[in-house]
């Protein structure tokens, strides 16, 4: 191989196959991520299990929500700062804060939880879902 041993150039080509792994891993890890929950009725309420979440763009996901509420949505093509737009569905249920479903990646795994709130259908009718305005 151009004047090298055999040994030099399988040295060479270990590198360089470790160098292509080694992207991939660090690309990975900069893949954009909304991490929330999903409660009812108020700031901090009961968890609410199985709330599926889609990108209106169609970007990532389906998701759901797991049994505490929680939630993770990996978007690997995407970065921190890009705008999304979530949609939440649960039969029955209203998304009470849907103003925050318009939101930019956060810039890290640590950036503040997103918070989904949900009512009952007839309970967000009725006006009985009432969230203190501090929160948002």
């Amino acid at each position: 191989m151009y004047g090298r041993s055999k040994r030099g150039a399988r040295g060479y080509m270990f590198s360089r196959i470790l160098g292509v792994a080694l992207l991939g891993v660090v690309a990975q890890s900069r893949a954009a991520t909304i991490k929330g929950t999903i409660v009812l009725n108020e700031v901090g309420g009961q968890s609410m299990a199985n709330v599926q979440i889609i990108d209106s763009a169609r970007t990532g996901g389906p998701w759901a929500s797991e049994s505490d509420g929680g939630f993770t949505l990996d978007y690997p093509e995407r970065h921190p700062g890009q705008r999304v737009q979530l949609l939440v569905n649960k039969e029955g249920y209203v998304v009470v804060n849907e103003l925050q479903l318009d939101l930019a990646i956060p810039a890290g795994p640590d950036a503040r939880p997103l918070q989904i709130i949900l009512c009952k259908e007839a309970d967000r009718e009725d006006g009985a879902a009432l969230l203190p305005a501090q929160e948002f």
